[in-house]
């Protein structure tokens, strides 16, 4: 039965838990056991590694710049071609890439106001500090000023229109359903009064999700019909200006038990498990060659047994007086 604690001690309470007297195993590691492990996790990780690789390498993507090729206009559309070798099945994911735009930045990533996204009427100017530069219209402490959804992040949301069509001019279909999180929709972003946007949009939402890393691609539309071999036109309105910093691409793309396209994950998985392979049978060889005696292993499991202590020295005999100290003499061992 646990113990309670002293008022006004700082001693723990006798329980097993704050004893630190709960039951435990510790495996004690002989060479079989450390070389059939090493052997059983090697294993493990190129059983999950191939497929990895195979269901990556193979996975169909196409990721096509169009930064240069389509130079921002508002007004016009750019046509801009490619092919697609063999038919991809559904659901087919488009994207679009941005490179060495930095969502990261932590000046960036702050400068929002979420109780803004989630429809609340903010009326404190205070309560937008976060916002900076872009809290309100010339810095007015007004709240009717106030610009909504304000901050950094909204006011750069990604632009471009993508138009999917094959090379004859027949528009693919395409939409918008699923490619942001559902408890986004449903818990951050609801519309309140005086804002600009619409925060409820699917394209908003997805780009309010800021990217851990300055090269990410986030999902645009879904393509639910097969794309069949042959030639397709993407027409682009680009109006999101990257000139000086970086590029912009659209990649068509499918998903696989893993995820997306990464023959990383794959080559990790593989690497790892060869390694231990490599290790469990440079074990096993020595091993075999020549062997290191072990020691008992009775001595290590056996908890009964405890080492017998010298008694303590008595500083006084019975009758109070000090004791006689015995000289040891010290002999030189004789040589035969």
């Amino acid at each position: 039965m646990e113990r309670r604690r002293r008022a006004g001690t700082k001693k723990p309470s006798e329980s097993r838990l704050k004893q630190q007297n709960l039951p435990a195993w510790t495996p004690v590691m002989t060479p079989l056991k450390f070389i059939l492990t090493l052997l059983i996790i090697g294993g493990v990780f190129i059983a999950v590694g191939i497929p990895a690789y195979i269901s990556s390498h193979i996975l169909p993507e196409i990721a096509i710049p169009y930064a240069k090729s389509c130079p921002n206009n508002p007004h016009a559309l750019c046509n801009v071609s490619f092919k697609i070798e063999k038919t991809i099945e559904p659901p087919i994911y488009v994207y679009y890439q941005l490179n060495n735009f930095h969502q990261n930045h932590r000046r960036y990533v702050k400068s929002r106001s979420d109780a803004q996204l989630a429809g609340q009427n903010v009326t404190s100017y205070s309560a937008l500090t976060d916002c900076e530069p872009l809290r309100s219209v010339n810095g007015s402490k007004k709240w009717k000023d106030f610009i909504n959804p304000c901050g950094l992040v909204a006011a750069s949301q990604f632009t471009d229109r993508f138009e999917l069509q094959t090379s004859g001019g027949a528009p693919i279909a395409w939409d918008n359903h699923g490619i942001a999180w559902e408890s986004d929709q449903k818990t951050k972003f609801h519309n309140g009064p005086n804002q600009y946007t619409n925060v409820t949009d699917p394209d908003f939402i997805v780009w309010m999700r800021t990217a851990a890393l300055p090269t990410f691609r986030k999902l645009h539309r879904i393509v639910r019909t097969p794309l069949p071999a042959g030639d397709y036109v993407m027409r682009i309105k680009s109006t999101f200006n990257v000139d000086g910093f970086g590029d912009k691409l659209f990649v068509i793309t499918k998903t696989t038990w893993i995820g997306g396209k990464n023959d990383f994950i794959g080559i990790a998985y593989i690497v790892v498990g060869a390694v231990c392979i490599a290790l469990g049978g440079l074990f096993a060889a020595k091993q075999a060659c020549c062997p290191r005696p072990l020691g008992s292993l009775e001595v290590l499991l056996d908890e009964g047994t405890e080492p017998t202590r010298p008694p303590k020295a008595t500083h006084s005999n019975t009758n109070g007086t000090r004791p006689q100290h015995t000289a040891i003499t010290a002999t030189a061992p004789s040589v035969v």
